[in-house]
């Protein structure tokens, strides 16, 4: 990382712009896929033991066909 910010100090302001800016949006979908992983699994596990209830207490009126 040091070696990294030693290269970049000597290169020009454009540079150290596009390095600027691909670190933020590597940083940004790193995050994006993070939250991604941890809702499908909370969506994954959650499913599991809530199937049940959440069609008994939903609140819905039964569909009936007459």
């Amino acid at each position: 990382m040091d070696a990294l910010l030693a290269i970049l100090r000597t290169e020009s302001t454009a540079v150290q712009a596009l390095a600027v800016t691909m670190g933020g949006l590597l940083g940004v979908f790193l995050t994006l896929g993070f939250f991604y992983l941890l809702i499908w699994a909370a969506d994954r596990w959650g499913s599991r033991t809530s199937d049940r209830s959440t069609a008994e207490n939903s609140g819905q009126a039964p569909l009936h066909t007459q």
